[in-house]
């Protein structure tokens, strides 16, 4: 790697890591998936850890001692909590140590199955205008069969439907608002029999507001 000099008292001290990026695939299933970060001290002196900051409350990053000898090794194990995030998921995991180099930056990158496409995941209707169903289709991305088991709103004021298409893979969602004469705001759940002892919930917005129309250039 890189060759060491000591030109005072104090040594120079870098830890080499392993890998800076790692990617990785989920499983459908999973409920959290983990990344392994090795390194080994290369200087002279003891490096310390001062500190471990990750980019997302989703993902958290374990280390088991915070000092490390000379030639010591040891590993970083940053892990990502699924809940309902499909789809790409990009975290950094930024590392401080006392040996006066600049951070190191991590990355994970975790593909997470599509196990529902929500299509679209939200709707608004016009503030005053027609009070029209709207339709969200609801496809299943993976092998396994996944039921909705029920969907409600937050809202009285937008009533939900569940149609069934194709039981354990395509679904219908039809959203009613009651009235569009003042402005709503509904948060709708999505309850899902998937996985099993851990199902998932997936949510839409569904709103009732006054679109801003673009003012014109003079």
């Amino acid at each position: 790697m890189l060759g060491l000099c000591v030109f005072s008292s104090q040594a120079w001290a870098k830890l080499q890591w392993a890998t800076l990026a790692q990617t990785q695939i989920a499983q459908p299933t999973a409920a959290e998936v983990s990344a392994v970060y090795a390194f080994t001290n290369q200087g002279a002196a003891p490096v310390g850890i001062v500190s471990i900051k990750s980019s997302c409350g989703c993902t958290t990053a374990a280390l088991e001692k915070r000092t490390y000898a000379p030639g010591e090794s040891g590993e970083i194990v940053a892990s990502l909590k699924i809940d309902n995030r499909q789809g790409v998921q990009k975290n950094t995991i930024t590392v401080s140590t006392d040996d006066g180099e600049a951070p190191v930056v991590l990355t994970m990158e975790t593909t997470i199955p599509r196990v529902l496409t929500l299509q679209p995941a939200f709707v608004i209707w016009h503030l005053g205008g027609a009070a029209d169903p709207k339709s969200i289709s609801i496809k299943i991305g993976i092998n396994d069969p996944v039921r909705i088991v029920s969907a409600s709103s937050d809202n009285e004021n937008v009533a939900v439907e569940v149609e069934t298409l194709s039981e354990g893979r395509e679904y219908r969602l039809n959203l009613y608002p009651l009235s569009t004469d003042e402005t709503i705001k509904a948060r709708v759940t999505v309850e899902t029999d998937y996985p099993a002892g851990a199902p998932r919930s997936y949510v839409i917005h569904a709103h009732v507001r006054d679109l801003i129309k673009p003012v014109a250039a003079k």
